[in-house]
Protein backbone atom coordinates (compact mmCIF):
# COMPACT_ATOMS: atom_id res chain seq x y z
CA UNK A 1 0.00 0.00 0.00
CA UNK A 2 0.80 3.48 -0.02
CA UNK A 3 1.49 5.03 3.24
CA UNK A 4 2.86 8.70 4.40
CA UNK A 5 5.23 8.84 7.27
CA UNK A 6 5.16 12.50 9.19
CA UNK A 7 6.04 14.11 12.59
CA UNK A 8 6.08 17.47 14.30
CA UNK A 9 6.89 20.32 12.58
CA UNK A 10 10.50 19.99 14.19
CA UNK A 11 11.04 16.38 11.92
CA UNK A 12 10.32 18.11 9.14
CA UNK A 13 13.75 20.01 9.06
CA UNK A 14 15.23 16.91 10.31
CA UNK A 15 17.60 15.39 7.08
CA UNK A 16 17.21 11.84 5.99
CA UNK A 17 18.18 11.81 2.58
CA UNK A 18 21.14 9.06 3.49
CA UNK A 19 18.38 6.79 4.71
CA UNK A 20 16.37 7.12 2.05
CA UNK A 21 19.40 6.81 -0.67
CA UNK A 22 20.20 3.42 1.49
CA UNK A 23 16.67 2.28 1.03
CA UNK A 24 16.17 3.07 -2.65
CA UNK A 25 19.42 0.98 -3.12
CA UNK A 26 17.74 -2.16 -1.38
CA UNK A 27 15.07 -1.53 -4.04
CA UNK A 28 12.29 0.20 -1.50
CA UNK A 29 10.01 2.84 -3.36
CA UNK A 30 9.61 5.74 -1.39
CA UNK A 31 9.90 9.84 -1.87
CA UNK A 32 10.58 12.71 0.92
CA UNK A 33 10.89 16.20 -0.40
CA UNK A 34 13.71 18.07 0.39
CA UNK A 35 14.99 14.41 1.94
CA UNK A 36 12.81 15.22 5.38
CA UNK A 37 9.51 13.88 6.41
CA UNK A 38 7.09 13.65 5.10
CA UNK A 39 8.24 10.14 3.52
CA UNK A 40 5.80 9.04 1.15
CA UNK A 41 6.47 4.68 0.97
CA UNK A 42 5.23 2.22 -1.81
CA UNK A 43 5.35 -0.59 0.17
CA UNK A 44 5.90 -3.71 -1.56
CA UNK A 45 8.28 -5.27 1.18
CA UNK A 46 12.09 -4.98 1.45
CA UNK A 47 13.90 -6.97 -1.54
CA UNK A 48 17.14 -7.05 -0.48
CA UNK A 49 20.62 -6.27 -1.85
CA UNK A 50 23.67 -4.42 -1.53
CA UNK A 51 23.46 -1.06 0.11
CA UNK A 52 26.33 1.79 0.88
CA UNK A 53 25.35 4.21 3.92
CA UNK A 54 27.52 7.01 5.55
CA UNK A 55 28.71 6.06 8.92
CA UNK A 56 29.38 9.72 10.19
CA UNK A 57 26.02 11.44 9.50
CA UNK A 58 23.88 9.34 12.26
CA UNK A 59 24.71 5.79 13.28
CA UNK A 60 20.78 5.66 13.86
CA UNK A 61 20.38 4.98 9.86
CA UNK A 62 22.70 2.01 9.97
CA UNK A 63 20.80 0.92 13.06
CA UNK A 64 17.61 1.16 11.35
CA UNK A 65 19.08 -0.63 8.00
CA UNK A 66 20.01 -3.51 10.42
CA UNK A 67 16.94 -4.01 12.58
CA UNK A 68 14.76 -4.37 9.01
CA UNK A 69 17.35 -6.32 7.08
CA UNK A 70 15.97 -9.75 8.40
CA UNK A 71 12.55 -9.41 7.13
CA UNK A 72 13.84 -8.66 3.61
CA UNK A 73 13.35 -10.97 0.82
CA UNK A 74 16.96 -11.65 -0.02
CA UNK A 75 20.39 -10.95 2.24
CA UNK A 76 21.08 -7.33 2.40
CA UNK A 77 24.56 -6.37 2.19
CA UNK A 78 25.44 -3.01 3.92
CA UNK A 79 28.93 -1.02 3.08
CA UNK A 80 30.08 2.36 4.93
CA UNK A 81 31.10 4.91 2.79
CA UNK A 82 32.89 6.52 5.50
CA UNK A 83 33.97 5.85 9.38
CA UNK A 84 31.35 4.92 11.78
CA UNK A 85 30.72 7.72 14.63
CA UNK A 86 28.85 6.13 16.79
CA UNK A 87 30.08 2.87 17.14
CA UNK A 88 28.83 1.83 21.06
CA UNK A 89 25.29 2.50 19.55
CA UNK A 90 25.73 0.31 16.40
CA UNK A 91 27.09 -2.49 19.07
CA UNK A 92 24.08 -2.28 21.09
CA UNK A 93 21.74 -2.72 18.27
CA UNK A 94 23.71 -5.83 17.13
CA UNK A 95 24.05 -7.55 20.80
CA UNK A 96 19.84 -6.65 20.93
CA UNK A 97 19.53 -8.34 18.09
CA UNK A 98 21.57 -11.43 18.93
CA UNK A 99 19.63 -11.56 22.01
CA UNK A 100 16.43 -12.05 19.60
CA UNK A 101 18.16 -14.46 17.52
CA UNK A 102 19.38 -12.50 14.76
CA UNK A 103 23.14 -13.18 13.85
CA UNK A 104 25.01 -10.43 11.75
CA UNK A 105 28.50 -10.77 9.82
CA UNK A 106 30.39 -8.36 9.73
CA UNK A 107 33.91 -6.67 8.55
CA UNK A 108 34.41 -4.59 11.86
CA UNK A 109 32.42 -1.47 10.94
CA UNK A 110 33.17 -1.32 6.84
CA UNK A 111 30.53 -3.87 6.06
CA UNK A 112 27.16 -5.96 7.36
CA UNK A 113 25.63 -9.01 6.34
CA UNK A 114 22.02 -9.96 7.25
CA UNK A 115 20.65 -13.20 6.11
CA UNK A 116 16.29 -13.25 6.31
CA UNK A 117 14.97 -14.73 8.94
CA UNK A 118 12.61 -13.78 11.92
CA UNK A 119 13.01 -12.75 15.21
CA UNK A 120 13.07 -14.92 18.09
CA UNK A 121 10.09 -14.06 20.83
CA UNK A 122 11.64 -13.16 24.55
CA UNK A 123 8.83 -13.17 27.23
CA UNK A 124 10.72 -10.61 29.42
CA UNK A 125 13.40 -8.19 28.38
CA UNK A 126 14.84 -6.10 30.75
CA UNK A 127 15.76 -2.27 28.40
CA UNK A 128 18.74 -0.12 29.71
CA UNK A 129 17.84 3.05 31.01
CA UNK A 130 18.52 6.03 28.48
CA UNK A 131 22.43 7.10 29.66
CA UNK A 132 22.13 10.36 27.14
CA UNK A 133 19.12 11.51 28.94
CA UNK A 134 20.36 10.44 32.59
CA UNK A 135 23.41 12.77 31.94
CA UNK A 136 22.13 15.77 32.15
CA UNK A 137 20.24 15.01 35.97
CA UNK A 138 24.36 13.80 36.65
CA UNK A 139 25.17 17.20 35.30
CA UNK A 140 22.77 18.94 37.82
CA UNK A 141 25.23 18.60 41.11
CA UNK A 142 27.84 19.63 39.49
CA UNK A 143 26.26 22.81 38.22
CA UNK A 144 23.63 23.57 40.91
CA UNK A 145 25.34 21.44 44.18
CA UNK A 146 24.27 18.81 46.29
CA UNK A 147 23.92 15.22 45.13
CA UNK A 148 21.78 13.02 42.52
CA UNK A 149 20.62 9.86 42.66
CA UNK A 150 20.07 8.04 39.39
CA UNK A 151 18.76 4.26 39.63
CA UNK A 152 18.10 1.31 37.01
CA UNK A 153 21.24 2.29 35.30
CA UNK A 154 24.87 0.93 35.75
CA UNK A 155 28.33 1.54 34.70
CA UNK A 156 28.26 -1.69 32.71
CA UNK A 157 26.13 0.26 30.08
CA UNK A 158 27.15 -0.27 26.70
CA UNK A 159 26.21 3.01 25.28
CA UNK A 160 28.74 5.94 25.12
CA UNK A 161 27.41 8.22 27.16
CA UNK A 162 27.73 6.77 30.44
CA UNK A 163 31.60 7.81 29.68
CA UNK A 164 30.18 11.44 31.07
CA UNK A 165 30.98 9.84 34.14
CA UNK A 166 34.46 10.36 33.90
CA UNK A 167 34.50 14.25 32.80
CA UNK A 168 32.45 14.54 36.05
CA UNK A 169 35.25 13.26 38.15
CA UNK A 170 37.35 14.69 36.17
CA UNK A 171 35.97 18.44 37.18
CA UNK A 172 35.83 16.80 40.94
CA UNK A 173 32.42 15.64 41.48
CA UNK A 174 32.50 12.16 43.54
CA UNK A 175 30.80 9.73 41.48
CA UNK A 176 29.22 6.70 43.63
CA UNK A 177 28.40 3.11 41.20
CA UNK A 178 25.79 0.72 42.65
CA UNK A 179 24.69 -2.20 41.17
CA UNK A 180 21.33 -0.61 39.64
CA UNK A 181 21.99 2.86 41.03
CA UNK A 182 24.50 5.92 39.92
CA UNK A 183 24.98 8.43 42.38
CA UNK A 184 26.45 12.20 41.57
CA UNK A 185 28.02 14.57 44.09
CA UNK A 186 29.20 18.31 43.62
CA UNK A 187 32.82 18.94 43.58
CA UNK A 188 34.32 21.22 46.04
CA UNK A 189 35.68 23.53 43.37
CA UNK A 190 35.29 22.50 39.84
Amino acid sequence: GKYILDGEPRMRQRPIGDLIDALKQLGVELEAANNCPPVEIFAKGLPGGKTTIAGDISSQFLSALLMVAPYAQSEIEITLSTELNSKPYVDMTIAIMKEFGVEIQRDDYKCFSIHPTSYSPIINYRIESDASAASYFFAAPAICGGTVKVENISRKSVQGDIAFLDVLKQMGCQVIEGENFIEVTEAESL
